[in-house]
């Protein structure tokens, strides 16, 4: 591979030409590794332009600074609307950038910009790297692209504007979807094969997101983990449209929910998700929405479900609205979660047919512990309810066949549930077995008011 070295004259404040001139040189040579010294060079007439098979390296000196009304500091095609033809995953690719501070300069250039942006890609490496102040938009977008890493870079918002929520995300995954693709045709191509592993984000509405979906395809095979985010105003990873999904040891300090998977909100662009993990991920206080939401779609003929997803050995901490709610997603596992102080519900499921929720521990929410609505052959099992403020620290509405057995519901102070479990009258076929229930009511220990219900010996009331 070609190396090319470019130093900073240590005078004046060059602009993006020589920058430009070293990454064509690599174009030219078919491919080249481009080193750039200590100092900081201004982005004032067009975007950096990098090519296939291009390694940039900047030293940890070195500042890419936005200084006129572009709107992106680095590409890898052209942001002049001249290629409209390039499809799929045929655009420039092999591309690595790392290093150096990327400056979006919002105080001085307040449109919308991106910091990097790839579209239309195979194999985008982006490490090491900080991106600083952009005003709207996204630090790193990589839309329509095939192997996609973003690894131990920075994306840091000391000036937060406000804007769209889904215009503030650090890391953008999007498709070229006509009038939002950066070059290129407007073919649809969606991400695929994303990893976003080991960054730090501060600031930003949120740190991670997919917030664009359409019926025929959807994002998939993306792992986001081991990230640390703080002082997000919406979500730590908020998905729309993404399939084959692991979310995965992040930390989510001060966010407004945590994370969010979900089917495309518009019944003309909702198609079914498959394969959605969560777990391992620590939210701690979550201030205006859940700690996490699986979200799945029905409308009209529009399937939208969720299958296959799992939520497992999270903590959520003071989250203002569910610790962890899952909606139309048959066949969920949620296990082994601990929701510690929650607004609403605890552990909420709607929808949810063949689910299993066991062994997770719900502390002092602010309305029921566990709640099920409209579900079909439950398995709710050795959870630990304590301190419930609802009506009842277990409710069942519309509940079909379900095995309820081996919880158990405990009240530390006066304030007690009229109820441990309770089952409305949408309810049917019920086995409640060896649930534990001593102390954790104020009227009734069970109100099963279902047609065939059976609370069956070895409860402890």
């Amino acid at each position: 591979m070609t190396l090319i070295n470019v130093e900073h004259p240590g005078r004046g404040t060059p602009d993006e030409a020589p920058l430009q001139r070293a990454l064509d040189a690599a174009r030219d040579a078919g491919g080249g590794h481009v080193m750039v010294g200590a100092g900081t060079w201004h982005v004032t007439h067009r975007p950096l332009r990098i090519h296939a098979r291009t390694r940039l390296t900047l030293s940890p000196a070195t500042t890419v600074r936005r200084s006129g009304p572009v709107d992106a500091l680095l590409c890898n095609g052209p942001r002049d609307g001249s290629d409209t033809y390039t499809r799929g995953y045929d655009g420039p690719g092999d591309i690595t950038v790392e290093g150096g501070i990327w400056d979006v300069n919002l105080d001085e250039v307040p449109n919308p910009s991106w910091g990097l942006v790839f579209a239309h890609a195979r194999h985008v490496t982006v490490q090491d790297l900080e991106v600083r102040h952009v005003p709207e938009w996204h630090a790193i977008e990589l839309n329509s692209t095939f192997d996609g890493l973003v690894r131990r870079c920075r994306f840091v918002r000391d000036r937060p504007r406000a804007v769209d929520p889904w215009n503030g995300e650090a890391v953008s995954v999007d498709l070229a979807l006509e009038g939002l693709r950066p070059f290129g045709a407007g073919d649809d191509t969606q991400s695929r094969r994303i990893r976003v592993l080991d960054n730090y984000c501060q600031g930003w509405q949120t740190f991670c997101g997919a917030h664009t979906g359409i019926a025929g395809s959807s994002h998939s095979d993306i792992i986001i983990a081991d990230n640390i985010a703080t002082g997000l105003s919406w979500w730590g990873v908020h998905l729309k449209n993404a399939s084959r999904v692991v979310v995965k040891g992040n930390v989510f300090t001060d966010v407004g929910g945590g994370v969010w998977i979900r089917a495309a909100a518009e019944p003309e662009r909702t198609r079914p998700l498959y394969g959605v993990v969560v777990t391992g991920n620590v939210i701690d206080v979550a201030h205006t929405a859940d700690g996490i939401r699986i979200e799945g779609l029905v409308a009209g003929h529009h399937d939208g479900r969720v299958h296959g997803a799992s939520v497992m050995s999270n903590t959520v901490r003071d989250a203002k609205a569910s610790g962890v709610l899952v909606e139309r997603a048959p066949g969920v596992q949620l296990a082994s979660n601990l929701v510690d102080g929650a607004g609403g519900v605890g552990v909420e499921l709607r929808e949810c047919d063949h689910a299993v929720v066991t062994g997770n521990l719900i502390r002092a929410s602010g309305g029921n512990g566990v709640l099920v609505k409209r579900a079909h052959r439950l398995q709710l099992s050795t959870n630990t309810v304590v301190d419930p403020t609802g009506d009842a620290a277990v409710r069942l509405d519309g509940v079909r066949q379900a095995s309820v057995h081996g919880n158990l519901v405990s009240v530390t102070g006066d304030l007690k549930p009229a109820c441990a479990l309770t089952a409305d009258a949408g309810c049917a076929d019920l086995l409640c077995a060896d649930n534990d229930v001593r102390g954790g009511y104020r009227e009734a220990p069970f109100a099963l008011a279902g047609a065939g219900d059976h609370d069956w010996p070895g409860n402890t009331a």
